[in-house]
């Protein structure tokens, strides 16, 4: 069988979003020039010679135009000049749980996400790989399905704002489904989740945590007994 190939994009994409990008880039421009006249502006009313009436009226004419710039255009603008600056502190226990039932294995670690910048960004895709530090062929991927975030003890759904200066303390659950949860507890030597974040502004946030896991542990978990990690440290 051969191999799925991913379609390439048609020409009338492309042109769609050249065009795009061309038309934001020219609102930008425009934008910048309407804040150099309203600069030059308003340093000729401080040089001139005008009543402090007509100066007032003339100020309040030149942010009147500012105004009317419209919020989209804005808002490119501020994120151009000031990215957001999100972060993750990555917290712990790692918590593992194994569903009998439902043969689910569950992990649970908490973060603290935090965005410094004076942009808002947001989460927008949580993924995560579990594999063997013996043998890095042996892994099992967790895809975006089967992550759930909880804030307070309530789920909520992807994307996840991350506010400029407001920091959420949320708690992240992966799910291993059957045959892949006994698969990832068969590993053998130190286990490692390889999580990562991507954002909105583009970046993608990356951590891991390391254990190790012996047999009479994993046939702890198996019997549907949580275990806590404290320590799950790559270093």
């Amino acid at each position: 069988m051969e191999p799925d190939v991913a379609p390439s994009a048609t020409p009338q994409a492309a042109a769609a979003s050249s065009a795009s990008t061309a038309d934001l880039l020219e609102k930008i421009g425009g934008l910048n020039a309407r804040l150099e006249r309203a600069q030059k502006e308003i340093q000729d009313l401080q040089t001139s010679d005008r009543s402090w009436v007509k100066k007032a009226g003339l100020v309040i004419g030149v942010l009147a135009g500012l105004v009317a710039i419209p919020k989209s255009v804005k808002e490119n603008v501020q994120a151009w000049y000031d990215p957001p600056r999100t972060s993750i502190e990555w917290g712990k226990p790692l918590d593992f749980h194994y569903d009998v039932h439902d043969r689910v294995l569950r992990l649970d670690f908490p973060i603290l996400a935090s965005n410094e910048g004076t942009t808002n960004d947001s989460i927008q895709e949580i993924s995560a790989t579990l594999l063997s530090d013996r043998d890095r062929s042996a892994k099992v991927l967790v895809g975006d399905s089967d992550v759930q975030v909880k804030e307070q003890g309530k789920s909520i759904v992807q994307p996840i704002s991350i506010e400029s200066r407001s920091p959420r303390s949320l708690i992240v659950s992966l799910s291993v489904n059957s045959p892949f949860s006994e698969q990832a507890l068969g590993f053998e030597g130190r286990r490692i989740v390889d999580v990562v974040f991507k954002t909105r502004s583009g970046k993608s946030i990356t951590q891991k945590y390391c254990f190790d896991f012996d047999k009479e542990q994993g046939r702890e978990v198996l019997d549907a007994k949580e275990m806590h990690l404290w320590t799950p440290s790559c270093e």
